[in-house]
């Protein structure tokens, strides 16, 4: 209970009550003071003396109503209700343009600067009335809907800037049409559109809407920022230069014209503000208010119940007492004997027992809450037949059992009843029944029987939609796995998720029927965060079920190969048209998202790592921390990322190039040797396409682009090296012969060598004359770039050699898996061969290093993953920033 009081100082004034009250006292002692010329006989007959009880009583009742009338007036308040409040205004929607052109600055500071400041001063005119607030620029967007919160509409448009709507060619048209259908109802007489723009329509729709707004009486108001000679749009890449298409500088004018043509058709008014001192308050003042306003209903408030009565009633009946006590004497002496007794004798219940034994319990419980267990009523009910009466019996005895506690027997016994009862009583039983459930830890079987009852009407189907929701929020919240070691189940996630949004939806039924159930309420709160917290652990289930036997060498290069081919998807899909371009960015925002899903097992592999090398390592809980930190800083780019594809927005580009650099940093420091070198024969192709032309034009800035190549090339041999020599050892590699069961010999182990020992010293030879030659080549470009180019080509083919001389065989057991794959599904030609050099990994040795990363290796991935993002992000933003504007699209 929610206790306040209206004027709280008033109950300082209680401590005046106790010195009345001693007044009181110390008068009336000196009552009997100035008699002493009445003789004490006579005084006693004159003038008797008052009972001391009496004005014990008195003074009491007077000191305690005088407190009571002191609350009262203090005005006390608690509980709350709710209370509909009614005012008369208008519905006025701003409609503010957004796009490059009010940038101009021929407006202090700039058009949209100024229009922000002046809606700040139409603001403050508002009585009453109803304001939104719409921005447009390709597309609408409606930031704020009808509202009297002033100070919430002042906050949305401080943030109003030319990313508030998505980009395109400025549609004024577009923007009159939705602020139409954002109004509440037909009736246009108290409805007005304020059109703030610089007249720039480059969609060529605005009269045409204008004339669907002058049908439904709606007044259109335009005003205009801007000069008539016009002044240029700043430039989107870089705002100390002016804004270019198609070779000329773009000049945004203000279309007087137009916006005027748009006012007069609707009947409304143009406010050419221009370069003038013009203050949209006058706007209001002059024109908006002599628009005829309407009753509307605001919203439904709550305030507090004002509960004064309950103390202002008592104390008026204790001074009412005290004034009938000033008269008189209180007899004591008994009652002659001829009175009657006022002694009342107890009331006596009726000989018509209860007949029907129908017990609605209400569940009703809040989630969190806790329901007292109930004390048994009754003895041995536990030798109760399994056959149980039929009708009213059967339900009287199953309200016994439930008392009791035995609540599987008195759902039985509640069934078993409904089965012979009319359909009114059946409900109630049925609804029982599954209370009983409920209690007894069944909410599956309780859930079906509250599910049965939900379509019912009045206060049964309300109450069964309520302990539903309960019965199916004790089912989604149960644990996902009975023991720690059983590992958890993909779809058996999935059905929590599923069963907590059911129980939600059931919540939100009851809320529709009963607005203030504030335990429904709370409830509905309490399954809503459960709902993402669930939906989040059936994610990880579902990926740690998916790739948990996926080394995190290939997680992290799968993750660098999508978001590699993401990199390049983004500049081809904004130069689509509007309907294609929204296609192709949800797939791309849908594909980051699942690229970054992948971040969760790799993050759960690397820390599993890190956690058993504990022991050994007193820095790992710090170390685990910082991988903690860049998996998730990798995640947070790449969700940046899918938000900005979905917002067509194109520096969705820049987290993007962001997050392929960290994972290649992450990839770069626990790939395999083969995953190393197919990465380093890319690198040195890419270095040789960029040095054969540059032999025309052997500029500064264009050598200075084939180095980074050349350096990662080199880097990338040298990787390859140190952990082929770690994972191959000096004698090769050999696997077990797969022999049929025709010629094979019982207990014979043939062992097949994959990779010699010849091969593996020649592979380690060859990868040191690559790095050599690729060393020199690096060194060259700034002398000789001819023949730096021959030695990168010396190198590629080393590179090659090296690729051919690698084991081709896979794994036994990988032969097996994919034999089955291959019975279920047939793979495509192209993409056999796509995924030909992933699979193909030679067979490791029982402790295969790969997978296992020692702590200082995960340091040094760390320190160098920092490093590395800066210069990678720099390297790629310089070549590959610039995304195109779309052919057909104009942004101003």
């Amino acid at each position: 209970m929610n206790l306040q009081f209206q004027y709280p100082w008033i109950l300082f004034l209680i401590w005046l009550v106790p010195v009345i009250g001693v007044s009181w006292h110390i008068l009336a002692g000196r009552r009997n003071a100035g008699r002493s010329l009445v003789s004490p006989v006579m005084a006693a007959k004159l003038a008797p003396a008052p009972a001391a009880t009496r004005r014990l009583w008195q003074l009491s009742l007077f000191m305690v109503g005088l407190v009571l009338a002191l609350i009262a007036a203090a005005r006390p308040q608690w509980g709350m209700h709710e209370e509909a409040v009614y005012q008369r205004g208008r519905d006025l929607m701003v409609v503010l343009d957004v796009s490059r052109s009010m940038l101009a600055r021929d407006v202090h500071p700039s058009r949209l600067g100024r229009a922000k400041v002046d809606l700040l001063d139409l603001i403050k005119e508002l009585r009453g009335d109803r304001v939104g607030l719409l921005a447009f620029r390709g597309r609408s967007v409606l930031l704020c809907p009808l509202t009297t919160d002033y100070g919430y509409m002042a906050q949305m448009l401080e943030g109003v800037g030319v990313d508030s709507a998505p980009v395109g060619e400025t549609d004024i048209g577009g923007a009159i049409l939705e602020a139409l259908q954002n109004f509440d109802d037909e009736d246009g007489s108290h409805k007005a559109i304020i059109l703030i723009t610089d007249g720039d329509d480059l969609a060529g729709k605005a009269m045409e809407a204008a004339g669907k707004a002058k049908e439904k009486g709606v007044a259109l108001f335009t005003v205009g920022f801007g000069s008539s000679e016009g002044a240029p749009i700043p430039s989107a890449a870089n705002t100390k230069q002016n804004l270019s298409y198609q070779g000329q500088e773009v000049v945004s004018k203000l279309n007087n014209g137009l916006l005027r043509d748009l006012a007069e058709t609707t009947g409304g008014a143009y406010v050419p503000v221009g370069l003038a001192n013009v203050k949209l308050g006058d706007l209001y003042r002059n024109h908006l208010s002599r628009i005829s306003a309407r009753d509307l209903e605001e919203s439904s408030q709550r305030r507090y119940v004002e509960r004064y009565q309950v103390f202002l009633f008592p104390a008026v009946l204790f001074f009412l007492a005290v004034a009938f006590l000033s008269r008189g004497q209180i007899s004591t002496r008994p009652r002659p004997s001829g009175k009657a007794s006022s002694e009342a004798t107890p009331l006596k219940t009726g000989s018509a027992a209860l007949t029907a034994s129908v017990l609605i319990l209400g569940m009703s419980f809040p989630l969190q809450a806790e329901t007292n267990s109930m004390e048994p009523l009754l003895q041995g009910t536990n030798q109760v037949s399994v056959t149980y009466p039929a009708g009213r019996e059967g339900a009287r005895l199953a309200q016994r059992l439930y008392l009791a506690g035995n609540y599987e027997e008195s759902a039985a016994a509640y069934q078993a009843a409904s089965k012979t009862t009319a359909r009114a009583n059946r409900e109630d039983y049925l609804y029982n029944a599954g209370c009983a459930l409920l209690k007894a830890g069944k909410p599956d079987e309780a859930g079906d029987l509250f599910r049965s009852l939900t379509g019912g009407e009045g206060a049964l189907g309300t109450e069964a939609q309520y302990n539903l929701g309960c019965a199916l929020f004790v089912t989604g919240s149960a644990p996902m796995t009975e023991n720690a070691a059983t590992p958890p189940d993909p779809a058996k996630a999935d059905r929590h998720v599923q069963t907590l949004r059911q129980a939600g939806t059931a919540f939100q039924n009851v809320l529709r029927q009963q607005p203030d159930n504030a335990e429904c309420r709370k409830n509905l709160a309490v399954v809503a965060g459960m709902t993402g917290e669930v939906e989040e652990q059936a994610k990880i289930i579902r990926l740690m079920a998916e790739h948990g036997q996926t080394p995190p060498g290939a997680l992290a290069d799968k993750m660098l190969l999508q978001q590699r081919k993401l990199i390049q998807d983004i500049p081809a899909a904004f130069t689509n048209s509007t309907p294609a371009l929204i296609d192709s960015l949800e797939c791309l925002a849908a594909e980051q998202d699942r690229t970054a899903d992948l971040m969760i097992p790799l993050k759960g592999k690397l820390l599993q790592a890190m956690s058993q090398s504990q022991s050994t390592n007193t820095n790992a809980t710090q170390q685990m921390a910082q991988i903690n930190a860049f998996a998730e800083s990798i995640r947070d780019n790449m969700f940046e990322a899918a938000g900005a594809l979905r917002n067509l927005d194109r520096a969705s580009y820049t987290p993007a190039l962001k997050a392929e650099a960290a994972v290649y940093t992450l990839w770069k420091g626990m790939a395999g040797y083969q995953q190393l070198l197919r990465e380093d024969i890319q690198r040195q192709t890419n270095a040789i396409s960029l040095t054969e032309p540059s032999l025309l034009n052997p500029a500064d800035e264009i050598k200075q682009s084939i180095k980074p190549q050349q350096a990662e090339a080199l880097d990338l041999t040298g990787l390859f090296k140190k952990r082929f020599e770690q994972e191959v050892p000096p004698e090769g590699i050999s696997r077990p012969v797969q022999q049929s069961s025709t010629n094979a010999a019982p207990g014979t182990n043939a062992m097949e060598q994959v990779l010699s020992p010849e091969d593996r010293r020649k592979i380690v030879e060859l990868a040191g004359q690559a790095a050599s030659l690729q060393k020199s080549a690096e060194a060259g470009m700034g002398v000789a770039l001819d023949k730096s180019l021959g030695e990168q080509r010396k190198a590629y083919a080393i590179l090659k050699e090296i690729e051919s001389l690698l084991p081709k065989d896979k794994k036994p057991q990988d032969n097996q898996q994919d034999q089955k794959q291959d019975q279920q599904k047939q793979q495509p030609p192209q993409e056999q061969k796509k995924d030909q050099p992933k699979e193909q990994k030679p067979p490791p040795k029982p402790e295969d290093k790969k997978d296992q990363m020692s702590p200082e290796d995960l340091k040094r991935l760390l320190d160098k993953a920092k490093q590395r993002e800066k210069e990678h992000e720099q390297e790629k933003r310089e070549r590959d920033s610039y995304i195109p504007l779309s052919p057909t699209e104009r942004d101003w």
